[in-house]
């Protein structure tokens, strides 16, 4: 995306205005959704999302796994639908601002827009599908897996919209060629998510993930700063 707002395109100007009311009513609705508010557990899961919004793990060949996606897809479901808007605009708001990265304000508000209204759906429809299914462990897998397939098509078709906005080209085209690779990844966050669910205390789960993602993130930071520098000299 170009840099100056007055410079993209009408459509994709209005796409961004459309995306960030968009995004602004989806956090409403998905307060309205959150059952209770836990200020511990939030506190947890922005911290999680911040320390884990630029790790990922390579799966194979050009596939990796978003810890983001991860963390989101948790917080889904241990602390609610706010929670995990929260957590979701936390992560993309730290990947904008690090490692000293220029900001463009249109970029970020797309982004903002963008991850709140497809963490909103998510949680919709893990709520949906996991109420229908009677709540069991059975329902909490096929609900986080609704969840993680309604994730990956919120941010792979909105990204790909804008892409084709303002660089050209089939918006089907994009997302076939860009993005529709990148599904199975989403769905192993989701398996992921569950697991670290079912298997692990609450506490354990701070203590071990700050622990595994701290030194996991403060490495990209580092790599992506290293990388820099080497593409200066």
């Amino acid at each position: 995306m170009k840099s100056n707002f007055q410079t993209l395109p009408i459509a994709a100007r209005i796409l961004i205005l459309v995306i960030a009311l968009g995004g602004a009513t989806a956090a409403a609705f998905s307060v309205n959704l959150q059952p209770a508010w836990d200020l511990a557990r939030l506190t947890f899961f922005v911290v999680l999302a911040v320390a884990t919004s630029r790790a990922k793990v390579k799966l194979s060949g050009t596939s990796s796994l978003s810890l983001l996606t991860a963390t989101v897809l948790l917080s889904l479901m241990a602390g609610g639908p706010a929670v995990a808007v929260v957590s979701a605009v936390c992560g993309v708001v730290s990947q904008a601002l690090l490692p000293n990265r220029k900001i463009v304000p249109h970029q970020l508000v797309f982004n903002i827009g963008m991850i709140a209204v497809t963490a909103t759906l998510a949680g919709w429809a893990y709520q949906v599908t996991n109420s229908a299914s009677g709540g069991s462990f059975s329902s909490r897998f096929l609900g986080i897996l609704v969840a993680a397939f309604v994730y990956f098509l919120g941010n792979s078709v909105l990204v790909s919209m804008i892409v084709a906005l303002t660089k050209g080209g089939s918006i089907a085209r994009i997302w076939s060629e860009h993005f529709a690779p990148a599904a199975p990844s989403f769905m192993i966050a989701g398996m992921v998510s569950l697991v670290a669910l079912e298997l692990l205390p609450y506490h354990t789960i701070l203590l071990v993930s700050l622990a595994i993602m701290a030194p996991v993130y403060y490495s990209s930071i580092r790599l992506a700063s290293y990388s820099s520098v080497a593409a200066k000299v």
